[in-house]
């Protein structure tokens, strides 16, 4: 079984060398694959239907995880920002902690970043980014090594 802890999200800006971890993650919502709509041809003439498979798009994922650009961690989290106010597409690698040895599953895709914001706070709260990834790529798994 795998779990949620210790999963990590790191990205880059495309062609750079290194990934750099974007903050502790809190939550990462569905990873979507390619998928395509069903276009329905429906004629008014008869009462058949015809379906057919649509073009291929990417969906996109929400994260949230917490806010401090002070940790070491922090230069993942000033990347992620810049890039919701530019146009960079990012690469991005989720790594789950299913590691064998030598790294966990790995997720990797290309995406932007459409909607990034810094979450309120509470007392006894945590500050929270809130960040939208928009997949330009379709994701592609690499097995635990």
């Amino acid at each position: 079984m795998i779990t949620g802890q210790n999963t990590t999200l790191k990205i880059k800006v495309k062609g750079e060398p290194t990934f750099v971890e974007v903050g502790r993650i809190q939550s990462i919502g569905d990873i979507p694959f390619k998928e395509r709509s069903v276009v329905v041809d429906d004629c008014m003439s008869d009462d058949d239907i015809d379906k057919v498979l649509g073009a291929f798009s990417l969906g996109n994922m929400a994260i949230s995880y917490n806010y401090n650009p002070l940790e070491p961690d922090g230069n993942g989290i000033i990347k992620t920002a810049q890039a919701a106010t530019t146009t960079v597409k990012l690469e991005a690698q989720i790594e789950l902690a299913n590691s064998l040895g030598a790294n966990g599953t790995q997720i990797n895709f290309e995406c932007i970043v459409p909607k990034y914001n810094i979450g309120g706070i509470s007392k006894d709260g945590r500050l929270v980014s809130n960040t939208t990834l928009e997949l330009t790529t379709n994701p592609t798994v690499v097995a635990a090594a």
